[in-house]
């Protein structure tokens, strides 16, 4: 048989799997699940593990899929630390900062959210702070470029942040100030915003399955 994908030919057995053209985890139709078997399974794993993990997980689609009863809070897979669809704290602690779903805690029907690893840089303890995930934080250098010069007091917050201060002195920062403090988790309800971000994953689920 060919795959139609890698456009190998193997044997009957290297096709043991079923591809769903609509992944699984969005539900069943009643008649026609339109599974093809003309996908080999090395195929079929990494669209699978790759792909449909992805849209299923980790997109807007994910999170309708527990706002219309498809999959029960408690029962969220999210992606982590991976996760491209975030949630931005609207008030709290962390307003402004970003985060994830999670699956619910308690037996209140709702998702529960935890922040992404972050940094925040302020010119004073009650200004605005300018926001960056762990992967995202700037050197000094490329911070003194956006305004904060040399010699001037910068106000730092981490939230996350594994040996703060050795990440901090890898970018350039002199931890030896005492401007430096902790982010803290909101605890309770709180009100956020749920932004996705279109990328190459879920255009390629989409042209997968049409």
């Amino acid at each position: 048989m060919r795959c139609i994908y890698c456009l190998e030919e193997k044997p009957a057995s290297a096709f043991s799997g079923r591809e769903h053209v609509t992944p699984q985890a969005f539900g069943r139709f009643d008649t026609n699940n339109l599974v093809l078997r003309c996908v080999c399974d090395d195929c079929n794993n990494y669209f699978g593990r790759e792909i449909d993990q992805k849209l299923a997980r980790d997109s807007a689609e994910a999170l309708d899929r527990v706002n219309v009863g498809i999959k029960l809070p408690k029962d969220f897979q999210s992606l982590g630390r991976r996760s491209t669809t975030y949630v931005e704290f609207q008030e709290g602690p962390l307003a402004g900062g970003k985060g994830y779903a999670v699956a619910s805690r308690n037996d209140d029907n709702t998702l529960g959210v935890m922040a992404f690893p972050q940094v925040w840089f302020g010119k004073s303890e009650a200004g605005q702070f300018e926001k960056f995930l762990r992967d995202e934080v700037p050197t000094r250098m490329a911070l003194a470029a956006r305004g904060y010069e040399a010699g001037t007091t910068i106000h730092i917050k981490v939230f996350e942040i594994e040996e703060p201060m050795a990440f901090l002195e890898s970018k350039g920062f002199n931890t030896a100030t005492p401007q430096i403090g902790p982010l803290t988790q909101p605890q309770g309800l709180v009100r956020i915003e749920n932004v996705t971000k279109l990328a190459e994953p879920e255009f390629r689920a989409a042209t997968k399955i049409a």
